[in-house]
C-alpha cells in the first residue's frame, strides 16, 4: 500500500519459495498451513493480484476501494474467514486465494489499530 513495488516483488518471491518448499503443517505463528499445491497456487495468485492492482492504481478494484475503517475491514475478515474454512464447498485453490486476502485484511486491521494507539 506504500507503493514500494520492487520490495514487494522481492517479498512475494520469498513467500512463494517459502510456501512451495515448506513441508511442515505449522508456521512459526502456529497458524495452520495447507500443504496442498492448489492452495499454495491460490495464495500466491492472490498476492500477485494485489501487487498488480496496487501498481495499476485502478479505483474500480477491490483493493483500491476497500475502506480502511475498522467496521469494513472486520466485515471483510468475517466473510473471507467463512470462505476459507469451508473446505467442503470450496476447492483448495479458492481457499488459498481467499486466505491470501484474509491475511491482507488482518494485516490492515493491525496497521489501523497501531495508528489508533499512536
Amino acid at each position: 500500500m506504500e507503493r514500494k513495488f520492487s520490495e514487494a516483488e522481492k517479498l512475494l518471491y520469498s513467500i512463494e519459495l517459502g510456501l512451495v518448499f515448506y513441508k511442515s503443517s505449522r508456521r512459526a505463528s502456529s497458524k495452520k498451513v495447507e500443504n496442498n499445491p492448489d492452495y499454495i497456487k491460490g495464495y500466491i495468485k492472490a498476492l500477485e493480484g494485489m501487487l498488480t492492482v496496487a501498481r495499476s492504481g485502478d479505483d474500480r478494484t477491490f483493493l483500491n476501494r476497500t475502506a480502511p475503517d475498522a467496521d469494513s475491514l472486520e466485515e471483510y475478515r468475517r466473510q473471507f474467514t467463512v470462505f476459507v474454512r469451508n473446505d467442503f464447498l470450496h476447492p483448495a485453490f479458492d481457499r488459498g486465494f481467499f486466505s491470501g486476502w484474509l491475511d491482507f485484511i488482518v494485516h490492515q486491521q493491525k496497521i489501523l489499530e497501531e495508528k489508533k494507539t499512536v
